[in-house]
């Protein structure tokens, strides 16, 4: 009889299992629930050479968000602007980008990175399927790093300055040219579409020199010369290698040739140097990135900064402007906070987009291949030198810059 009541006792036990997993199977299972709002990062230096350009990026992402959350969000959804600072430190920035990935579960991130430290990141965003959108000048993809297309850029490649640089030479017929060029990254991407753009047109020297010893370059200016070439492309990286440079050139009369110089290597600390300004003065012409002004887009971009900030934006305001917009549409398109999807569809969105900066397209690897120019020189009054702006230019690349 004891047996027997176990025996009851265990059948009656297995009967209501079986009945609670049949409740539970016929169940209905609730959905995950949807994140109420977008989150969108942002990695700065709010500190170091950075710093001027950070703020400005950072006020025109607050902007476009601002504009994008009153015209009802992205699909009904507010979007949230998640800002790290790596303070100037570029090794900094990896972890920046991964606080953003890894702990507030972002999948789009713009900023303003320097070069030395994009390879991280990109690597770092490929593997978790973020897409970073950088708003700061920058080399072009190639290889097995531009296949990814996880980096994108609203800022022109570095390299199309190079092909400006070579078209402004030949447009005044100079038909024998030397390229002076600083021996890095930056310095050989820019040469290469400088050489690219004069194959076949033009017969070109080219002549290296070391960033990191800004003292003599009388053996490269000598070379140069020995040449005997019409003009001269300058791709300079800063202020530091281009004075010393533009100093010796005066002694050797290379002043009597015409240069040209991409943006890194004419600037308004050049001028500081007597001698440096009396070359530039003379024999230099220089270009740096602008922004369309006469564009409606810009001009409506312009007022609203004025009116939020009560200070003027910058082309650079623009590319981070544009690259918020540019996101919020894509992830419009896309229908879902998705990073690949979300890629998928910014590089669909940005074949032919109306922005701030002027007219954006990118080309398969994510780097954009269309950018305008002002064309610059120095006037001298008595012992006063100003750069005056004596024309505009539109770029535009190959379908590949590095090509």
């Amino acid at each position: 009889m004891a047996k027997a009541g176990i025996g009851r006792v265990i059948a009656a036990v297995a009967a209501s299992l079986l009945l609670i997993i049949l409740i539970s199977c016929h169940a209905e299972v609730p959905t995950p629930q949807q994140p109420t709002d977008i989150k969108i990062g942002c990695v700065l230096s709010m500190t170091g050479p950075l710093s001027t350009m950070s703020i400005m990026t950072l006020n025109a992402a607050r902007l476009a968000i601002d504009q994008i959350n009153t015209a009802g969000g992205v699909k009904e959804k507010r979007v949230t602007l998640l800002v790290q600072d790596y303070a100037g430190d570029p090794a900094a920035s990896l972890s920046a980008v991964k606080k953003l990935v890894q702990l507030n579960g972002v999948k789009t991130i713009i900023g303003v990175i320097e070069d030395a430290a994009v390879a991280a990141s990109r690597d770092y965003v490929s593997r978790q399927h973020a897409v970073l959108v950088l708003t700061s000048a920058r080399l072009p993809q190639s290889g097995e790093q531009a296949r990814t297309r996880w980096v994108l850029c609203t800022c022109p490649s570095d390299a199309l300055e190079g092909k400006v640089l070579a078209d402004m030479a030949l447009e005044k017929g100079f038909t024998k040219i030397a390229i002076l060029f600083v021996n890095n990254a930056y310095g050989a991407a820019v040469q290469m579409a400088s050489v690219r753009t004069l194959e076949g047109k033009a017969k070109v020297v080219s002549v290296g020199y070391d960033p990191v010893l800004p003292q003599e370059y009388y053996d490269q200016l000598s070379h140069i010369k020995n040449e005997g070439p019409e003009c001269v492309l300058h791709i300079g990286f800063s202020a530091i290698n281009s004075i010393p440079i533009y100093i010796q050139a005066l002694k050797m009369g290379l002043h009597t040739v015409q240069w040209f110089a991409t943006s890194r290597a004419f600037s308004h600390e050049m001028l500081t140097d007597p001698k440096a300004a009396e070359f530039i003065s003379q024999a230099l012409i220089g270009i740096w990135l602008d922004a369309p002004e006469e564009d409606p887009v810009w001009i409506q971009f312009c007022d609203s900064y004025r009116r939020v900030f009560n200070t003027e934006p910058n082309v650079y305001s623009a590319f981070a402007y544009d690259a918020m917009k540019l996101l919020a549409s894509a992830i419009a398109e896309a229908g879902t906070y998705d990073g690949t999807m979300v890629r998928d569809a910014l590089l669909e969105v940005g074949e032919d987009y109306p922005g701030a900066s002027g007219h954006i397209a990118f080309n398969d690897n994510g780097d954009r291949v269309t950018g305008r120019f002002a064309v610059l020189k120095v006037e001298r009054d008595e012992n006063t030198y100003t750069i005056r702006q004596v024309g505009r230019r539109n770029g535009r690349c190959w379908p590949h810059c590095e090509d």
